[in-house]
Formats: structure tokens, C-alpha cells, sequence
């Protein structure tokens, strides 16, 4: 049945594989910006991370991009 579901979705994978491309490779830009700011505030003294254009913390951050790199 698994094989079935491949072989139908055969069409549109080119699509779907340059969606995950394009997902893979905003998440590393954002992982590496979050990266390059959290280590720059710690060596401020911060020590929670919370970013300032979104006043959330850092967990709900990877929530969030766990969650819609699923979809």
C-alpha cells in the first residue's frame, strides 16, 4: 500500500521536494541567525534568549518551526 501512495504522488514529488528544499533551507538561515544572536547575548550577560522583533522564547521558536516543517 505504501508503494501505491509513492507511485501516485510520483506527479506532484518535484513540487513537493523543492518545497522541502526551500523549508531545509529557511530553517538553516534561521537556525543560524538565531544561532549568531544568542551567542552574541550571551556574551552580554543574557541568558535567556528572547527575540526582540518577537518577544518570544526560544522554545516556542522551535515549536513552531517543528511544527510547520512537518506540514
Amino acid at each position: 500500500m505504501k508503494q501505491v501512495s509513492q507511485m501516485a504522488d510520483f506527479s506532484g514529488g518535484a513540487a513537493a521536494e523543492e518545497k522541502q528544499s526551500a523549508q531545509a533551507s529557511a530553517f538553516s538561515f534561521l537556525s543560524k541567525r538565531v544561532l549568531e544572536q544568542g551567542s552574541e547575548l550571551l556574551k552580554q550577560g543574557v541568558k535567556t534568549f528572547i527575540p526582540p522583533s518577537t518577544k518570544l522564547p526560544i522554545t516556542r521558536i522551535v515549536e513552531y518551526v517543528n511544527k510547520t516543517s512537518l506540514d
